[in-house]
């Protein structure tokens, strides 16, 4: 009972999103690496539940390609990018999923990608993953200088990790891309039984040593005017 709440509430927070008439490129997937049952949900298609331009928002299990039936019983997973997140110049890529599993069901792949990001944007990206599972959880961000959706070069990796609460990150260098370029998020999801995983995946700019500055300075000054005002 307590994991079918935890995704009700995940549910209920990934919806609340508002409304967009245009059509952009983001593809969502999920797949059953047993059963090699899959979906993909391009955004705003019929699969979609989210009309927000760049937020893609799936529910339900994985259909039944003729393997037999997906251990993975209920997926929640939404992503997120430009120009609702970020945007070409400001690359990011927000992943939130819920996952439940009631028998042995391997190892489920979730992937979110899009493209047409733009060559001046920043050269090194940070990879974020937290979350809690009672499997395992391994994290991949890829990019593509072909500017192709779901292809590229590992990026930065966060090894297998779990059971349990989890927390890591890395970073990863695309300085030398001279043209559009498309960037991928993959989770891998290990359940050896029934269980229950939700996680945020994040990979947006690392900060540059400027703006941590200008950052500091900023919090140095709060800090210095709340003593003055003791005295």
């Amino acid at each position: 009972m307590k994991n079918l709440v935890l995704i009700g509430v995940l549910l209920c927070v990934i919806v609340a999103v508002g409304v967009s008439p245009a059509q952009a490129t983001p593809v969502l997937t999920l797949t059953d690496a047993i059963t090699k049952d899959t979906i993909s949900i391009v955004d705003n298609g019929p699969d979609d539940l989210s009309p927000k331009l760049g937020v893609i928002v799936y529910a339900g299990g994985l259909p039944d390609n003729g393997s037999g039936p997906s251990g993975w019983t209920l997926n929640i997973t939404a992503g997120a990018t430009k120009p609702d997140f970020g945007s070409a110049q400001d690359p990011k890529m927000d992943l939130l999923s819920g996952n439940l599993s009631t028998s042995v069901a391997g190892i489920l792949s979730i992937s979110f990608s899009e493209n047409d990001f733009d060559p001046s944007s920043p050269s090194s990206l940070s990879l974020k993953l937290i979350g809690i599972t009672s499997g395992l959880v391994k994290a991949v961000a890829s990019y593509d200088p072909n500017n192709d959706l779901f292809q590229g070069t590992d990026l930065a990796t966060l090894d297998w990790i779990g059971p349990g609460y989890f927390t890591d990150s890395a970073s990863g260098d695309l300085s030398g891309i001279t043209g559009p370029y498309s960037l991928i998020e993959d989770v891998y999801i290990v359940h050896l039984g029934p269980g229950i995983t939700a996680l945020n995946e994040n990979l947006m700019a690392v900060p540059e040593p400027t703006s941590l500055i200008v950052l500091a300075s900023g919090l140095l000054g709060i800090g210095c005017l709340r003593v003055f005002r003791r005295l």
